[in-house]
């Protein structure tokens, strides 16, 4: 039986749950009559079988992704021109369009994965830079939703954005002895758009950066 049951490249649940489908049990003896006339109680039922973890499943797409991309198979390695062609169509499937990003963007994929600098992709290469690159992603997810609501807890006024006042009072949460000055360099900083005020998309984008500094991630 074959993961690839429908012979696109790529594995759906159902044909992965049907490959890791555990066997039917074996046929049990009929259970022995008790002196009562009463079969004894049947065993405890075994226990359910555990999902594969999502690191597992990542392993075996990204592990077909790289055999789609590998134009020469016999080699076991992808060069650059395959890498950015993988980078484009994984991209492509979730609903982004990154074929006409500059190289170096697409440079930076692959020195992630050289991991040994030999300028070839192994397949291990390219499975594990594929899966630090999704833990990242799920790391910056839980830093942005941490950050939205703490931006609600120090945006006192409730009006969407983070004033002057506003600013002092999360720089006093590190450094408690800071005055008005500080304050005014911290929201320089933070103000992308150079409004005077913090609104909290760009509030997110310091506190990616800055975050720890001021423990807001725990």
């Amino acid at each position: 039986m074959t993961l690839f049951k429908d012979g696109d490249g790529f594995i759906s649940k159902p044909e992965f749950t049907a490959f890791f489908k555990p066997p039917p049990p074996p046929p049990t003896a009929p259970a022995a009559v008790g002196a009562a006339g009463v079969a004894p109680p049947p065993p405890p039922a075994a226990a359910a079988a555990v999902d594969p973890s999502v690191e597992a499943i990542m392993r075996i797409e990204f592990g077909a992704l790289f055999d789609a991309a590998d134009n020469n198979p016999a080699d076991g390695h992808l060069n650059y021109d395959e890498v950015k062609s993988a980078i484009i169509y994984l991209s492509s499937r979730e609903g982004v369009d990154v074929s006409t990003r500059e190289e170096l963007y697409f440079r930076s994929y692959f020195s992630l994965f050289d991991e040994n600098g030999d300028g070839r992709i192994t397949r291990d290469e390219f499975i594990e830079g594929l899966i630090h690159l999704r833990e990242r992603e799920a790391v910056v997810q839980r830093e942005k939703l941490t950050l939205e609501a703490f931006f609600q807890q120090i945006d006192r006024d409730g009006n969407g954005f983070l004033d002057l006042s506003e600013v002092l009072h999360l720089v006093k949460m590190k450094f408690p002895m800071a005055g008005t000055a500080v304050a005014q360099a911290t929201l320089a900083r933070m103000d992308l758009n150079a409004d005077g005020q913090v609104s909290k998309d760009e509030f997110v984008c310091w506190g990616l950066a800055h975050g720890r500094e001021y423990n807001i991630f725990g």
